[in-house]
């Protein structure tokens, strides 16, 4: 199983290291098997929320979606079979460049503008 630091200390928050805190837990019978960080797939990326969701116009396994992420709206063509109303997710602009170094640039994908990835 995985769980988040973040949100175990939520719960619980002992002034140690993640470490400490992880050698505590398997010393009291919960064997943490690994600790990974994770880190935002985007040098410019920020969360979004998807507040519309439709399917492209020519492509059944496309969606069109209206993301907001907290100071503007834009559309975004996405292929994530989960992309639906409500989904907070990770969000790469126009501009943004992402952990292999590639650029997001807008494109226009079968006839609708992208401005950005999810």
């Amino acid at each position: 199983m995985k769980i988040s630091e973040k949100w175990l200390r939520t719960w619980i928050d002992p002034p140690i290291n993640t470490n400490e805190l992880a050698e505590q837990l398997t010393n009291a019978g919960l064997e943490v098997d690994s600790v990974t960080q994770q880190r935002f797939p985007s040098e410019n990326g920020v969360v979004a929320e998807v507040i519309a969701c439709s399917t492209h116009p020519t492509s059944a396994n496309l969606f069109v979606c209206e993301v907001n992420d907290g100071s503007t709206t834009q559309q975004v063509v996405c292929g994530a079979p989960n992309t639906r109303i409500g989904l907070k997710t990770a969000l790469v602009p126009v501009g943004g460049k992402l952990a292999d170094g590639t650029r997001v640039v807008s494109q226009n994908i079968g006839g609708v503008e992208s401005k950005g990835m999810l």
